[in-house]
Parts: structure tokens; sequence; C-alpha cells
């Protein structure tokens, strides 16, 4: 039996533009998130000061900004390979780039993470862990009052983060009665929760 030896074709030349365009699209859409989650984390500061009834906080956001210079210079050395144009040099600018940016982040990130949290704290805002995910990169939820932190809510929070926002622009807070018949009110349109309790037991079913 002999044996055969296999070698590898090389990527051809419209093999390596198909890549380098989705690399492009995919360093650019991570362009786009940088910036929004900077923005919002921002935007967060100003929230916090106005008393908002909740804040979700990325405590890696804040760096993201500092990981922007190493995607557009990926997606400049890829646009390059797009057009015939790439050189050495290019790859040089990227290792230096990210060899500042990188430990940059990390430790703005760090930094900020300590600072908000203290500041959260400051303000009379406390974690609620009730309304955490498993899904990676979603907010921690900081809320002003623990009335606010409700686990009967987790399956409808996104209904209830909107309708805090609601009193937000109104610089208004909801009494408590207020705020449990609009959580009982979101449970029982919830199909989930509809679907385990059934929608006869939860006609029956006296407020939360």
């Amino acid at each position: 039996m002999s044996n055969k030896s296999y070698i590898e074709k090389p990527i051809s030349k419209k093999q390596l533009k198909v890549l380098s365009a989705l690399l492009v699209s995919i360093f650019s859409f991570m362009f786009y998130v940088c910036g929004s989650v900077f923005f919002e984390e921002l935007s967060n500061i100003e929230k916090i000061r106005d008393g908002h009834i909740y804040i979700g906080n990325r405590d890696l956001a804040f760096g993201a900004i500092f990981f922007i210079p190493v995607l557009a210079v990926l997606d400049y050395m890829f646009i390059l390979v797009l057009l015939d144009k790439f050189k050495d040099n290019v790859m040089k600018l990227f290792i230096k780039i990210a060899f500042i940016s990188i430990p940059v982040m990390i430790i703005s990130s760090i930094t900020y993470s300590f600072w908000v949290g203290s500041e959260l704290r400051a303000n009379g805002y406390s974690h609620c862990t009730a309304y955490g995910s498993a899904t990676r990169g979603t907010p921690s939820i900081w809320v002003k009052s623990e009335q606010y932190c409700q686990e009967r809510a987790w399956k409808i929070r996104i209904e209830l983060y909107e309708y805090f926002d609601h009193w937000d622009q109104k610089k208004q807070e909801p009494t408590e009665e207020e705020l449990n018949a609009a959580i009982l009110t979101m449970l029982e349109n919830n199909p989930f929760y509809r679907l385990k309790h059934g929608l006869s037991d939860l006609k029956k079913r006296q407020p939360l």
C-alpha cells in the first residue's frame, strides 16, 4: 500500500478577495458597535446625575473606544488586499497600534468599572441581580430603589425597562400600586408566563 502525500492548495486570489471583503464587513460592524456602546455608556453618566429609575451599565463599554484604531487599521489592511495594494509596512503599523490600544482599552475599562460602580452607589443605586442575563455582553442593571428590582419580572424585564423609560421621560416615578399593576399586566400578556400558569388560572389570580 503506497503512501500518498497531500499538498494543500494555496488560497486563490479570488478567494482571498472574498475573504477580505467579508472581514472588512465584520470589522466595520465591530467599529460601529464599539462606538455605539461607548456613547451609550457616556449617556449613562448623565442618567445617573438625573436620577433615572434604572441604569444599564456595561463595564467594558467605555474602553471599547480605544479598540477602534485597531479595527480601523484592520479595515484599511484588507481594503488594500482587495485593491491589490497591500504592503508589509501596514502589518507593522497594525502591530504598533494594537500594542498601544489593547492595554489602554483594558486599563481604561477596569478604571471606569471601579469609578462608575462607586458613582452609582454614591447616588443611591443598587445592583439588581434579578434582571441579570446569561447572555454575554448584556448590561448590568442598577435600580434607584429596591421596589424596582423584582425577581418575578425577569421574563418581562425588556417591557419593564420601556415602562421605566416612559416615567423617566416625564421625570416622575410610579407609585408602588402603579408598578405592581403594570408588572401584573405585563406578566399576563407574556406568552411564556401564560403557558406556565394557564390563562384561565391567571384570571382567578390575585394581584402579585
